[in-house]
């Protein structure tokens, strides 16, 4: 006895079965058929489907081993080989891999859009780049790979050029509907020493909140993701222009260990938005029992690198 059905769960009508040696037959509405052979108890045959629609399918069945048993107590077994198949279409709808983006371009004094500024994006892993001007609303539209690593490049008349790092994290996160993206542009004549670090900026994971100006500053910064979470401060913060250099401490927490984690960071103040990246130290880590060096691999090593670009809220 042959059964055969969709990934949906609907019998299939009228699929070709050949045995081999056997003969051939085809399922009725059910989606059931029967077919006759000569071979005894613990032989082999091969049994073949094929239907308009879907990919043919074949399997091997050992004689007198596939017979389902029926009922409970006192149950009976089927004095036929019984054999399930479910087909899958061949007109599947294809995964979607790809999403729109929206990259918003604001000026950083008065929080409008700028029309005409050429937004290129660059996927970091193959050097592939598109390139697109901004409309009336300050928006230039793309469509991306999801969870490619992206860097967008924002060049204006009267404007300083603007880079930031869009990570996979918003491109990979949630559903497949669009996503947006926002940069400040600094008019060319404004000048570094009118930059205002004070704030608190933020992304959808971290909050930092920075105080000072001149040539040094200091700040917190918190972040969660998931099951990970942290607390720590910046340190030796040195302000060049519009570009601060120090280092950086954190205490972290996550399902598997705490432990401490520091290193270095760069980064850049244009209007409201801070970017920059972090680089990792060696972390020490005390693990959770059941848990150790041997059997925990971490993204938080020596060398790591972390984009950031945040928007002050």
């Amino acid at each position: 006895m042959i059964h055969v059905k969709n990934k949906k769960g609907k019998p299939v009508e009228g699929a070709l079965i050949l045995v081999m040696p056997g003969t051939s037959t085809e399922t009725d509405a059910s989606g059931f058929a029967k077919t006759i052979h000569k071979q005894q108890p613990g032989d082999y045959i091969i049994v073949i489907v094929e239907a308009d629609g879907y990919k043919n399918q074949q399997k091997q069945v050992l004689i007198g081993q596939n017979r389902k048993v029926y009922g409970g107590f006192g149950a009976v077994k089927s004095p036929e080989d019984e054999v399930d198949f479910i087909l899958e279409s061949t007109n599947e709808p294809k995964e979607i891999k790809t999403r729109p983006l929206v990259v918003e371009v604001l000026d950083s004094k008065s929080n409008k859009p700028v029309n005409g500024a050429s937004v290129t994006i660059k996927v970091l892993k193959t050097g592939a780049v598109a390139t697109v001007p901004t409309k009336g609303d300050g928006e230039a539209n793309f469509t991306i790979n999801i969870g490619d690593e992206l860097r967008a490049i924002v060049t204006c008349k009267g404007y300083k050029e603007k880079w930031s790092d869009i990570s996979s994290d918003l491109t990979t996160e949630g559903d497949k509907s669009e996503r947006r993206f926002l940069i400040y542009l600094s008019k060319e004549k404004e000048e570094d020493d009118e930059l205002d670090w004070n704030g608190t900026f933020t992304d959808n994971y971290s909050k930092m909140t920075i105080s000072g100006g001149g040539t040094s500053l200091s700040g917190s910064w918190t972040y969660e993701v998931g099951a990970s979470k942290g607390t720590g401060t910046l340190i030796n913060c040195k302000i060049t222009g519009n570009k601060v250099t120090g280092k950086w401490s954190v205490q972290h927490e996550d399902d598997t260990k705490t432990g401490a984690r520091s290193g270095t960071f760069t980064a850049t103040l244009s209007g409201n938005t801070l970017s920059g990246q972090f680089l990792e130290d060696t972390p020490t880590w005390s693990y959770k029992p059941g848990y150790s060096a041997a059997n925990i691999t971490s993204s938080m090593h020596k060398g790591a690198v972390w984009p950031f670009t945040f928007t002050r809220k």
